[in-house]
């Protein structure tokens, strides 16, 4: 459960966060080109989030995103490291699976196309946990906005309708 709680919670502060990052890519606009837009070959595989410090002021944090479509299941790995690119590995921790369901393709506020992107606790996919959207544009992962107000997002109808470019993933 501490695991599952891990994972939620990830993404709730992945959707939310709202301030600069340095990212391994070039920061992305409302603008961008509606390209590649999460067909599951392009999602299947492993995505980086950026290194980000913690409560210690020697410790940084990445977290690796392993999916596949195949399985609908979602592996998330905490990396740990002593230097702020994180590049000097001092841990590696598996945090957890969730399971998901790509759902239909919908056009965002911005107008570009994600798709509806659906968690859940277990592989049987009975119990959904987390709503979200998921847009993969080449090398780029982005998740839904959150407005800041409801994090839970634990119905079809809190699902974000925009994409947050502030926060990408990109493809290792």
């Amino acid at each position: 459960m501490r695991y599952l709680l891990t994972l939620l919670a990830t993404f709730m502060l992945f959707g939310c966060f709202q301030g600069d990052l340095t990212l391994d890519t070039d920061t992305v606009s409302d603008t961008a080109s509606d390209t590649d837009v999460a067909p599951e070959a392009a999602l299947d595989g492993i995505w980086k989030l950026a290194c980000n410090g913690t409560d210690d002021p020697n410790t940084f944090e990445r977290n690796h995103l392993e999916f596949s479509t195949a399985n609908n299941s979602q592996t998330m790995t905490r990396n740990t490291y002593s230097d702020s690119n994180c590049i000097t590995l001092v841990s590696e921790t598996a945090a957890g699976t969730m399971y998901f369901i790509l759902g239909e393709t919908v056009t965002t506020d911005s107008g570009l196309t994600a798709a509806e992107f659906t968690y859940y606790e277990t592989a049987a996919l009975t119990t959904a946990t987390y709503y979200t959207l998921v847009r993969v544009d080449g090398e780029s992962l982005y998740f839904g906005l959150t407005d800041g107000v409801s994090t839970s997002h634990d119905t079809p109808e809190e699902r974000p309708s925009a994409i947050n470019f502030d926060q990408v993933a990109t493809k290792i």
